[in-house]
C-alpha cells in the first residue's frame, strides 16, 4: 500500500466497508452500499501501481524459490482456519501461471489481494469470524503440482462435533474441491 501510495484511500474505503457490513443488509440499499464499497476497494487494489523496484523484488524472490514450471498463487493466513469458521477458498487462486518478468506475477498477486474484498467474503468474515478491517493474510507463490487427485484435510470435521479428521478429495486439481465446483469424496478418519 505504501509503495503504491494508496494507504489513505485504502483506509477510507475499509472504513466504508466496515460501516456497510454492520448495517441492515436485508435492506437493498444497504446491500448496494456494501457492494459498491467492495467494488471500489477491488478497483483500487487491482489498479495500484507499485514501484518497479517492488515488482522486481517479488520477481527475484519468486525466481530464487521456484525453479521453472508453472506456479500456483493463492492466499495464505491464519484467519483461513480459525476456530470460529474456515475461510479457505474465499479468495481467488491462480493456477498454472507461467513465471515471466513482465509483471504478470505481480498482477496475479494484486488479483488475489483484491479478491479478499468480494462482498460475500467480507460478509463471511464479519458474520462468522466477527472480524472487521482488512484480513491478515498473505499471498503464497508455489510450484504447481499437476496432481491426479487432490483435496482438503480438516483436523476437525467442519460438519459435526465428532473428534475425527475429515478428508474431502476428488480427481484433478484441488481448486474444484475447495470451491465446491466438483463432487468430492468425503472420508472421516
Amino acid at each position: 500500500l505504501r509503495e503504491a501510495d494508496i494507504e489513505e484511500e485504502f483506509a477510507r474505503l475499509q472504513h466504508e466497508i466496515d460501516e456497510a457490513v454492520q448495517g441492515n443488509l436485508e435492506n437493498t440499499a444497504e446491500q448496494q452500499r456494501l457492494e459498491e464499497a467492495c467494488q471500489k476497494m477491488q478497483a483500487l487494489l487491482s489498479t495500484a501501481s507499485p514501484t518497479y523496484a517492488l515488482i522486481m523484488e517479488i520477481d527475484q524472490a519468486a525466481s530464487k524459490a521456484i525453479r521453472g514450471g508453472p506456479l500456483a498463487i493463492r492466499s495464505s493466513g491464519i484467519i483461513e482456519d480459525a476456530q470460529a469458521g474456515a475461510y479457505a477458498g474465499i479468495a481467488k487462486t491462480s493456477l498454472n501461471i507461467t513465471h515471466d518478468t513482465s509483471g504478470e506475477l505481480f498482477n496475479r498477486i494484486k488479483e488475489i489481494w483484491a479478491s479478499f474484498w468480494e462482498p460475500q467474503g467480507v460478509l463471511y468474515r464479519y458474520q462468522h469470524l466477527q472480524r472487521l478491517g482488512a484480513p491478515e493474510v498473505g499471498v503464497a507463490i508455489q510450484t504447481m503440482i499437476d496432481g491426479d487427485v487432490s483435496g482438503v484435510i480438516f483436523s476437525k470435521d467442519p460438519t459435526s462435533d465428532d473428534p475425527v479428521v475429515a478428508i474431502s478429495a476428488a480427481w484433478g486439481l484441488g481448486e474444484g474441491v475447495v470451491s465446491g465446483k466438483v463432487a468430492s469424496d468425503l472420508m472421516r478418519v
